[in-house]
């Protein structure tokens, strides 16, 4: 079970173990988020944004779960590009739930998703 204890600017803390980078939670595996995969479009953005090549990396790797829940950072400002949103769209016509906020908003939705045995992937991004 995912329990996440803490949650600040540049960090946030998963089990008692405290992480300093953007992390992918699948079911209660955390990882370190790919983000290398979207960093070509991070001039275009003015941040690195979750792009369609990062997401679908992560359905290919891990398989697609029952809910995605993607964290945008503490203000909101990771961008999800067009590509993607329109792939996060069409997995909801797949009964895939969807859930895109400010990271401080998405820890209890993980929690709650954790504990029930939903399975989940999280996208979280811990900075701006």
């Amino acid at each position: 079970m995912v329990k996440i204890s803490e949650c600040s600017f540049g960090n946030i803390v998963i089990n008692g173990t405290s992480y300093n980078e953007d992390i992918l939670i699948v079911n209660d595996k955390v990882y370190t988020r790919i983000k290398e995969l979207s960093k070509k479009y991070r001039k275009e953005y003015g941040h690195t944004p979750l792009s369609l090549d990062e997401l679908k990396e992560y359905i290919d790797r891990y398989g697609k779960p029952k809910k995605i829940i993607i964290g945008t950072g503490h203000y909101g400002m990771m961008p999800i590009t067009p590509d993607a949103m329109e792939y996060l769209e069409s997995l909801k016509h797949e009964n895939v739930e969807v859930i895109i906020d400010k990271t401080p908003n998405i820890l209890n939705i993980i929690d709650r998703a954790s504990s029930q045995n939903i399975p989940f992937m999280a996208i979280v991004h811990i900075t701006c």
